[in-house]
């Protein structure tokens, strides 16, 4: 459970945590913000330490993303884990 948290939240729910799936669009899903490889790490320390991430939301992060392929291509290559 430290390791993946979804699954924590959603079976131990005392009624005081809300939980929401949020949708947006064009879909942004398939931009890797995780930490689970060094590749990952290298992305999040690259955005927070060149554009402050730590201050963004989401949004704000992918319109990032959205322009910067390079930056995208860090971790790309890294095959999301199933839970």
């Amino acid at each position: 459970d430290r390791e993946h948290v979804t699954p924590f939240i959603h079976q131990n729910r005392l009624g005081t945590t809300l939980v929401k799936q949020l949708t947006t669009l064009p879909d942004k899903n398939h931009y890797r913000i995780t930490l689970d490889t060094p590749d990952d790490w290298t992305l999040i320390s690259t955005l927070i330490n060149q554009f402050d991430a730590e201050k963004l939301d989401y949004l704000q992060i992918t319109n990032i993303l959205d322009q910067r392929p390079d930056l995208v291509a860090i971790n790309a290559h890294i095959e999301q884990k199933k839970v």
